[in-house]
């Protein structure tokens, strides 16, 4: 736990230093430096964390061959894999074949986008790391390809709050170039502005309902989920509904955090005047339980999740710099997101 601990720890100092920082340039310098913190605890770490850290660590090896680029791109090795992360892959093996610089390079792919939102929105980049850090870096070591999708979804919202309409369309397409599950966000917002057009869409009680209807999805008409997940994503994320292959995992811990979000937020807007902005976050957070019942389905299609509640990341400082959270609410996130990551972590053991 220490080596976590000691790493985030530097990591938000250097960040909270680059916000006195009065150059550009030189409080870029420092976020990147802040940045390597994190990137190299997770280029160091042993390949029993994350238990998919294997199966790519297995494909980056295939990137490493001395390939042409269309040889590479056509390998039936390949087949499954979107092809943005191929071309990443294809782009860091010219650089290095070590399987450390290749995990380090994919974290900072990874944090690069969310640094970026943060700046682009203008809200604490302490905060926005921190919130990463205590609830999705573990996520990260794991389900790399998603979780990189996710980071440039979570980009994306930081376009769609500035109404920047088509910009948020091409980093939705650049996270589906990653991992095509990246389509669950689009399908997030359009619902969202597509009932956001009535004004019953706008109603707390409209989210309660949807919610329940997610439940329901994933529970009685679990066939239909199963259906629908081979249909638009393909034979190979089948797996994603294969309850009996794979078994079934109620995510517990996920589903105890999404409450607390929800509470959190709920907190953080029960006063203040309902906008645009304030009527995504609603259903990108109150939907967060409901879709934990994806879990019933399969263990993988639980993975859902992560696209809306990610948006965590963005939405907590966001309210934080427009709504002026009390220190009661803050100090209420910070301790629970750091008594969530130690009850979450795997023990760290470094490769060497």
């Amino acid at each position: 736990m220490l080596p976590y601990l000691v790493v985030f720890s530097f990591s938000l100092l250097f960040l909270q230093f680059s916000r006195h920082i009065k150059s550009r340039r030189v409080q870029t310098i420092i976020i990147l430096i802040a940045l390597t913190f994190p990137a190299i605890l997770a280029g160091w770490r042993d390949f029993s964390i994350g238990t998919d850290t294997k199966t790519y660590i297995s494909y980056w090896h295939i990137a490493c061959h001395n390939w042409e680029w269309q040889n590479y791109w056509q390998s039936p090795s390949n087949a499954a894999l979107e092809e943005l992360y191929l071309a990443f892959s294809f782009l860091i093996s010219k650089v290095t074949h070590s399987d450390q610089y290749f995990l380090f390079f994919t974290q900072l792919l990874i944090l690069l986008p969310i640094v970026f939102a943060s700046r682009k929105l203008r809200v604490n980049i302490v905060w926005v790391v921190f919130i990463y850090l205590a609830i999705f870096f573990n996520f990260s070591l794991n389900v790399t390809r998603q979780v990189i999708a996710v980071s440039f979804c979570l980009f994306s919202l930081s376009t769609l709050l500035q109404s920047k309409y088509r910009e948020s369309v091409v980093w939705i397409a650049v996270a589906y170039g990653f991992h095509h599950s990246a389509i669950l966000f689009a399908a997030f917002v359009i619902l969202y502005y597509w009932l956001n057009n009535y004004p019953f869409g706008r109603k707390k009680k409209v989210v309660f309902l949807v919610s329940i209807g997610i439940v329901l999805f994933f529970t009685i008409f679990s066939s239909i989920g199963m259906h629908l997940i081979e249909e638009s994503f393909g034979n190979e994320y089948a797996s994603y509904g294969e309850g009996n292959k794979f078994g079934t995992k109620f995510p517990i811990a996920l589903f105890g955090l999404s409450l607390f979000n929800s509470f959190v937020y709920y907190m953080m807007t029960k006063r203040k005047k309902q906008t645009g902005a304030l009527y995504l976050f609603n259903y990108l957070v109150y939907l967060c339980p409901a879709i934990c019942f994806s879990g019933l389905l399969s263990r993988f299609a639980v993975r859902i999740v992560y696209y809306p509640l990610f948006m965590i990341i963005l939405i907590f400082p966001y309210l934080i710099k427009n709504y002026n959270a009390s220190p009661k609410i803050k100090s209420i996130i910070i301790i629970a997101y750091t008594v969530y990551f130690i009850l979450t972590t795997t023990p760290y053991k470094t490769c060497f």
